[in-house]
């Protein structure tokens, strides 16, 4: 009877380390990533006088996906508790919003995208019409001339010019389509991670692989610094994911 009710005292301090242990990994990473992520809003922010990518900080700033991806397959990284969870959603979160107000360096996608939604509501049909068009003429501006291939209509579907036009309209609210554009698609992106965690747990594996998308440099600077659509896609994924497990 003695070792029985001393077995759960025995493994209270173990599951403290494991707690802090755990905490301590999502709070290394998130200081390691934002470290990471100031020195490349810099390097964006200067890029057009100094000709400096910011490429080596995106390089580094992969070292807490390696680290969580090591200590997943290792089995050293066990289930996040709820206070991890929840502190591994707001460094997530707070990431994402680092590089929301910088003009991306790497892509000039962003700037079709302000395009074709602005002349969505100018009540024009981006597939019809390519950029360069004359009946488009009254609404060039700066993101036009950004605009890659304008001689072409867009390739994007009506899903995708639908969120275009909707950022926009954020955008004019924010004092800036380019800040709506990248604000919207990390919103997309970060409920996901919270299905994605749900999923996971229905697939019988815990929620702490999570942190490798929550931590992936390529998942914020794609999404939140270049502004790509891909925030969306990942929503419409793991939406996709739940449905597929529920019809089965």
């Amino acid at each position: 009877m003695l070792q029985r009710m001393e077995r759960p005292n025995s493994q209270t301090p173990r599951a403290d380390r494991s707690s802090w242990s755990a905490s301590l990994l999502v709070l290394g990473s998130f200081v390691w990533m934002l470290v990471c992520l100031l020195m490349i809003r810099h390097a964006w922010q200067a890029s057009q006088a100094t000709k400096i990518s910011g490429l080596w900080w995106e390089i580094v700033s992969g070292v807490p996906a390696l680290v969580w991806a090591w200590g997943l397959v290792s089995g050293r990284l066990g289930h996040l508790g709820r206070r991890q969870w929840r502190l591994l959603l707001a460094c997530a979160g707070v990431l994402r919003l680092v590089l929301i107000d910088v003009p991306p360096a790497q892509s000039d996608d962003l700037y079709r995208y302000v395009w074709e939604g602005r002349v969505q509501w100018a009540g024009f049909n981006p597939h019809a019409l390519a950029p360069d068009s004359a009946a488009l003429a009254h609404l060039r501006d700066d993101p036009w001339e950004r605009i890659n291939h304008p001689h072409l209509a867009t390739i994007y579907p009506p899903l995708a010019q639908w969120s275009f036009a909707l950022a926009v309209k954020l955008g004019d609210r924010l004092g800036s389509p380019i800040v709506g554009m990248k604000l919207l698609f990390p919103l997309c992106e970060w409920p996901a991670l919270i299905a994605l965690a749900g999923w996971l747990a229905r697939r019988g594996r815990h929620r702490a692989w999570v942190g490798l998308a929550a931590f992936h440099p390529l998942a914020i600077i794609e999404v939140s610094g270049n502004g790509h659509l891909d925030g969306l896609m990942v929503a419409l994924v793991v939406a996709a994911l739940w449905a597929w497990e529920s019809g089965g």
